[in-house]
Parts: structure tokens; C-alpha cells; sequence
């Protein structure tokens, strides 16, 4: 007996974790930093009417919700990947998540958005 609640705890223990460390979930745009260091905030941001939302799903796909629009893109351990709305080809952005802030960036710009 003690030996199937030691395993269970353990499994318990390791699922806990496991779902701590997950990236899906809504992320929100909190703030703006253009490449030469110009920040725009979340107040800012919510003055100008302002909406982002990124949606990390389990299955490797994500939707980037702006501006009544809708964007699919998929995912792995450093990129988000989609097809670029003007040319069609795919384009890859990297992104770091460190906790609850997951930072997209692009050609020096950064898009900071919080779970």
C-alpha cells in the first residue's frame, strides 16, 4: 500500500510541475519597446484602444488576436511561425517566456505579453 501512494504522490508531484511550466494559456500585450529603446505601456497602450491577445493552445498552434482580426500560427521551443499577410511566406518569430511573461521579438522591437 505504501508503495502505490508513494507512486501516486510522485505522479501527482510530476503532473504539478509539468502544468506550472506550461506555456498555453491567454496572453494579454502589456507593453511595446521599439528598437531604439521607446517603451509604450500598458496604460498607454489602452488609451490608444489597443487589443492583443496571444492564445497558446496544447497542440502547438496559437492564435494572435489584434484589431478584430485573427492570425493562426504555430509553435516550438523558440519560435512562432505564420505566414506573413503580405508577401504569404512563412515567417518565424522568436520568443522567450521566463514565468508568465512571454516576450515576442522582431528586428529589435519587442511585444511583451503577461498570462
Amino acid at each position: 500500500m505504501k508503495k502505490i501512494l508513494t507512486v501516486l504522490c510522485v505522479m501527482v508531484i510530476a503532473f504539478m510541475l509539468t502544468a506550472c511550466g506550461s506555456k498555453t494559456g491567454t496572453y494579454k500585450l502589456v507593453e511595446m519597446i521599439g528598437a531604439s529603446g521607446e517603451k509604450v505601456d500598458s496604460k498607454m497602450i489602452e488609451q490608444f484602444g489597443m487589443t492583443m491577445e496571444l492564445v497558446i493552445k496544447d497542440d502547438k498552434n496559437a492564435v494572435l488576436k489584434a484589431g478584430g482580426e485573427e492570425k493562426t500560427l504555430t509553435y516550438d521551443d523558440k519560435n512562432f511561425t505564420g505566414k506573413d499577410d503580405e508577401t504569404g511566406e512563412e515567417e518565424s518569430i522568436p520568443y522567450t517566456l521566463e514565468g508568465n511573461t512571454l516576450t515576442l521579438t522582431q528586428d529589435g522591437e519587442k511585444l511583451v505579453f503577461k498570462k
